[in-house]
């Protein structure tokens, strides 16, 4: 192998690890306040569903694991923990786990169980 095609070869390794190692860990997006911004649950009637659509509801994540929610003035929380691709998070209250998917962004957060869906936004 001549020396050009060595060090290209090198370059070339040393660019794909560079690259590799500055992917952003997607669930570094959770740490912020979420918004609601609309919710799907087959199993509610019409009117609690457009109460629920219509509530002002925030729940912020933070980097210690901890988690905090206001809904409409009733606050609770506990420890969260999410995967590296921010696909799954885990939370538990007051004894209770309970596993939700997600899909996360900068900017948005669906969580999921099921047919249920809640979609967020950052909140501004």
């Amino acid at each position: 192998m001549n020396k050009i095609t060595q060090i290209g070869l090198i370059t070339l390794v040393s660019v794909v690890l560079f690259a590799t190692a500055c992917k952003k860990n997607a669930s570094n997006n959770i740490y912020n306040s979420w918004t609601l911004t609309d919710v799907q649950m087959p199993n509610l009637d019409s009117v609690a569903l457009s109460q629920m659509k219509a509530a002002d509801v925030v729940y912020t994540f933070s980097k210690d694991g901890s988690y905090s929610y206001n809904i409409q003035g009733t606050k609770g929380g506990g420890t969260f923990s999410i995967n590296y691709e921010g696909t799954q998070i885990t939370t538990t209250e007051e004894g209770q786990t309970e596993t939700l998917d997600a899909q996360l962004s900068e900017t948005s957060l669906t969580l999921s169980k099921g047919p249920e869906k809640m979609m967020f936004t950052v909140k501004k």
